[in-house]
């Protein structure tokens, strides 16, 4: 027996291609998208009930734009926003939240959580909602910038983990890890965009100036002699000697890697075929095609 939410009677959308094989992705990407909603987005419909938040805003993109669902998006959003009132004072938000598991957080999606109210709102035009929201992403904002260390300026003491998912040897051993760094520039960066659709002008400064520091930062630090980025910084300074798909795909993704090493990153991206969990598949999408390399 399969179940899901119902969703809204507007035709939903279609894709038709010249390639029968991206014909049969996007229908099992839809059908997977339906099947992950019930009373809410769910991790895993044979066992795990509660919304994992990367998994969500993954689900959320797909049921927005294929069934013009919005009100499960808005559910979590909302939900999510309540982990920080009820467990992290500091400003972070759960990592699944409506669930058993009690305060439990990581810091990408904490992080994710911003860009997914930025896409809500790029979808619905819902100011209403975005305006509740404000509180809770400027407190994700300031815990970020809480965890800079002003003798490097980066990101710090905030620890990437696997979730058991594939990790294609990523360096999970440093104090200033790069995929963090990188999405606290574009957390920065959603929150201000969040701040100037709302009108908020004193924000908007805060934002731009935090965003731009952390950038420089990154390009300053976490970036070997061939431009390429690397996993992070070690506690004694050092660079990880591992550059991964991940941090390089991110860096694309997210606007971080100067105009005159698009061309460079967005060549060791593709080099190496798929070497990222699926969470990080749309990054890798939108590294791409920033590079100009969809074909």
């Amino acid at each position: 027996m399969a179940r899901h939410a119902a969703m809204p009677t507007v035709p939903g959308a279609t894709f038709v291609s010249s390639k029968p094989m991206l014909n049969d992705v996007w229908e099992l990407t839809r059908r997977s998208a339906l099947y992950t909603s019930q009373e809410q987005f769910i991790d895993t419909p044979t066992r795990e009930k509660g919304p994992f938040l990367w998994d969500g805003s993954n689900e959320s993109e797909v049921a927005m734009r294929a069934f013009g669902e919005q009100n499960l998006t808005w559910q979590a959003l909302r939900d999510f926003s309540r982990s920080q009132k009820r467990y992290w004072p500091d400003g972070r938000v759960n990592a699944v939240y409506p669930n058993g598991d009690g305060a439990r957080d990581f810091p990408t999606f904490t992080e994710k959580y911003v860009d997914w109210v930025w896409r809500y709102y790029l979808s619905t035009g819902d100011m209403g909602t975005v305006t509740s929201l404000q509180a809770t992403v400027q407190n994700i904002s300031d815990y970020l910038q809480n965890a800079i260390d002003p003798a490097t300026g980066l990101i710090t003491g905030l620890a990437l983990g696997s979730n058991g998912d594939p990790i294609y040897g990523y360096d999970l051993e440093t104090v200033a890890d790069t995929t963090i760094n990188v999405m606290g520039v574009n957390a920065f960066n959603r929150v201000g965009l969040i701040a100037g659709a709302l009108g908020d002008v004193g924000q908007v400064n805060v934002q731009s100036s935090r965003s731009a520091s952390l950038q420089a930062a990154v390009n300053a630090r976490l970036v070997r002699g061939d431009g390429i980025y690397v996993d992070g910084l070690h506690a004694d300074g050092s660079l990880s000697p591992h550059a991964s798909q991940q941090v390089n795909a991110a860096a694309l993704a997210y606007g971080v890697v100067p105009p005159a090493r698009v061309k460079a990153v967005g060549a060791y991206v593709a080099s190496l075929g798929i070497s990222v969990s699926p969470d990080h598949g749309l990054e890798l999408l939108r590294a791409l095609h920033t590079a100009g390399l969809d074909n």
